[in-house]
């Protein structure tokens, strides 16, 4: 039963039949490479108007594109998507926020216009790789301070608070290096190291240690 004196509103999960669970932003992780040595921690700050503002933005501006490569397909049942269902999903599409479907959507248009087919081939394995971390099923790994991509199990794991990762990644100014996980630096750089493998394999030798 509800106390005496709060809004007398009893939320229950999932919202089975209704709408996917709606998010509110609360707090935004960020980083700052010339602040960082008066810092101690991470750098997390309140949603102030400006990036309100900027959710807003990206609201009306999905709502006015036409996408061609945001799929409509309904979620098919199955062992693990019904939980979806359970939770009000069932498109594909719902399982992202209006600002990761206006990156995404961009992101395929920009492949799809490259001449070279082994780029494109390329940049479209990136991509998939990329909507792992794209999604508002992420949750954020409180141990190793990053977000998780949603087959981090093996299921869809839907919980409250969720986690939206930087879409084109951060990059360390001085030293090229990536902070963070889940962003298109992050994906292309895995994706390089994965091919200069490919060009000069290696064995790693452990000398005692």
């Amino acid at each position: 039963m509800p106390r005496s004196g709060n809004c007398d509103t009893v939320n229950s999960f999932p919202n089975r039949g209704q709408s996917p669970p709606r998010q509110r932003l609360f707090a935004i992780k960020y980083y700052c490479a010339f602040c960082k040595g008066r810092h101690a921690g991470r750098f997390f700050k309140p949603p102030d108007l400006r990036d309100r503002g900027k959710i807003y933005q990206a609201e009306k501006r999905w709502a006015r594109m036409r996408p061609k490569y945001v799929p409509e397909d309904e979620i098919p049942p199955g062992d693990e998507t019904n939980r979806l269902h359970r939770w009000g999903y069932n498109y594909y599409r719902e399982m992202f926020n209006e600002r990761q479907l206006i990156g995404l959507e961009l992101s395929a248009r920009m492949i799809a216009q490259m001449p070279n087919e082994r780029i494109r081939n390329a940049l479209a394995t990136n991509l998939s790789d990329l909507l792992r971390y794209q999604n508002m099923l992420c949750r954020y790994d409180t141990v190793a301070l990053k977000s998780l991509d949603v087959f981090s199990v093996h299921g869809f794991p839907i919980g409250l608070i969720q986690c939206e990762s930087n879409f084109l990644g951060t990059v360390e100014p001085n030293k090229n290096i990536c902070i963070g996980s889940g962003g298109w630096a992050n994906i292309i750089e895995k994706f390089r190291k994965a091919k200069a493998y490919c060009d000069a394999p290696f064995e790693i030798r452990h000398g005692g240690q």
